[in-house]
């Protein structure tokens, strides 16, 4: 998928908490989770595993757009943002 650098294709509506840089990290307990530079939680799929998780998860952007978190072993959508 190519999205133009200048548009927006999809936000999370937290404002301008991010503008000075974040990290968008797929857990390992497969919540994705928006943290700012300082470590602060602005965002979250709330969508996890209790621990111990059986598999990993996997972030995928798919050519539709669709950003979704798959549970590897079954292939089930725990998240997706359409």
């Amino acid at each position: 998928m190519h999205v133009p650098s200048s548009q927006e294709y999809w936000k999370l509506n937290t404002g301008n908490l991010g503008e000075n840089g974040c990290i968008l990290r797929l857990q390992t307990d497969g919540n994705l989770v928006l943290y700012t530079r300082n470590k602060i939680s602005l965002w979250s799929s709330d969508k996890y595993c209790k621990s111990p998780c059986e598999a990993p998860s996997i972030l995928a952007l798919q050519d539709d757009g669709n950003l979704v978190v798959y549970h590897s072993l079954t292939g089930y959508a725990a998240w997706h943002i359409r």
